[in-house]
């Protein structure tokens, strides 16, 4: 089978709107968007096989697995990494890992006019973020993603010194009280897509890239998730001593 005919199976985990998509192509020919609720590690793979349901297709008819790699929720995207990986290697076919904030600037590709700045939340005050000239037919870096204050994105975004279009979760908190005119234009889109996944890995397959080994792909946390923070010691009263 030629990568024309390849079919793709395309995860998206990394946040609380998760996404399965099925390509063929780069055409997106089925898309499944779903809150997780908590419950991916139960509901991922049913719906993996909804997806393929209905083009009457089993796992043994994808000839690539392509996923969403974070940053994002820690435990989403270990789940749909792992999910991907143990694919990929059952079905011995390609695996493709992509960046989710890429994935949140891919449906803006062709835009000359703005360069596109993403934002997800990590915790308070800080998201995690990147910005990406998006003229040409995939999202090439400006702005290494990376786990950042918020005002401090704003000012990395200002020296950019061109129209930035913001999309994600995380933006409108960088657009509130803003004065500067760069920075308000904002995307409807907060999520990042599986079918965006998918399109970035038929891109990189179009370029004879055979994918990634799923003996050491890995997430990209960014920032450490919220279990493993130090906790403030909460600070007692003093205890008084019967003399």
């Amino acid at each position: 089978m030629n990568d024309d005919e390849t079919w793709l199976l395309a995860l998206e985990t990394s946040g609380d709107i998760c996404s399965v998509a099925l390509l063929r192509s780069a055409t997106v020919h089925e898309e499944v968007t779903f809150r997780h609720s908590m419950h991916l590690s139960e509901r991922l793979m049913g719906i993996v096989n909804q997806v393929l349901e209905v083009h009457n297709l089993q796992v043994n008819h994808l000839g690539c697995i392509a996923i969403g790699v974070g940053p994002g929720s820690f435990t989403g995207t270990r789940i749909g990494v792992t999910t991907a990986k143990t694919l990929a290697t059952v079905l011995q076919c390609r695996l493709y890992g992509v960046s989710t904030l890429q994935a949140l600037a891919e449906p803006y590709c062709g835009l000359v006019s703005h360069i596109v700045g993403v934002m997800l939340p990590c915790r308070k005050s800080v998201v995690f973020a990147a910005a990406y000239d998006v003229s040409g037919t995939e999202p090439v870096e400006l702005l290494t993603p990376q786990a950042v204050e918020v005002e401090l994105f704003r000012a990395q975004l200002s020296a950019l010194k061109k129209p930035v279009l913001l999309c994600g979760e995380g933006s409108p908190s960088l657009v509130v009280g803003s004065a500067d005119n760069l920075l308000q234009t904002v995307s409807t889109v907060q999520w990042p897509a599986a079918h965006s996944i998918g399109r970035l890995a038929f891109r990189r397959i179009a370029l004879q890239d055979l994918g990634d080994d799923p003996l050491t792909l890995t997430p990209t946390y960014l920032a450490p998730p919220p279990i493993s923070q130090p906790k403030v010691p909460i600070p007692q009263p003093p205890q008084s001593s019967d003399l």
